[in-house]
């Protein structure tokens, strides 16, 4: 993925300007779109592979996932179908949808394993970079106020061992 992505940052600085938009192709690129996964599909097939690996165990443990899948470009509709767009709102959150498809059919994989009641879970998000009120009324794109949001990574979803029930809302800090 990383070669594919250096491959393509050549090809766009060495191409005629007529080509550049082939080689772009509104942001899955000319190499990585023929042979990388979008990051949101390679986030979703990662946590369906270790969910098909779960097995139990005696001590605790602790996992951590950075997944990609979430961030621009847009390359993948809600249903998880590969789809390059524009960069907007409404894909990002398409694109997100994608990626919580992921996310909940690893915590029933958690279930079915027997894993999910004694597990802590806990899932953070850096949604809304990118989405300031102060961009959407033509602020410049380096934006603090877009960074900040970003940069709170609020707390998406929490489950501490023994906790059951219906997921709750809560706004307490």
């Amino acid at each position: 993925q990383e070669a594919s992505g250096l491959l393509d940052l050549a090809l766009f600085r060495s191409a005629p300007l007529a080509l550049k938009q082939k080689i772009y192709r509104g942001g899955s690129w000319f190499t990585r779109s023929l042979a990388v996964e979008p990051d949101a599909l390679a986030g979703n097939h990662l946590l369906d592979e270790i969910g098909r690996r779960l097995e139990p165990v005696d001590r605790p443990t602790l996992h951590f996932l950075h997944l990609m899948g979430s961030h621009p470009p847009a390359l993948v509709r809600a249903d998880c179908v590969p789809e390059a767009r524009e960069w907007t709102r409404a894909t990002a959150v398409d694109q997100a949808e994608c990626v919580l498809r992921g996310v909940t059919t690893f915590l029933d994989r958690l279930r079915a394993a027997g894993l999910y009641g004694t597990a802590s879970i806990f899932v953070v998000a850096d949604h809304g970079a990118g989405f300031s009120h102060r961009r959407a009324s033509g602020a410049p794109d380096g934006d603090a106020a877009a960074s900040l949001a970003g940069s709170a990574n609020p707390l998406l979803l929490l489950k501490g061992p023994g906790d059951s029930g219906p997921l709750r809302l809560s706004d307490a800090p």
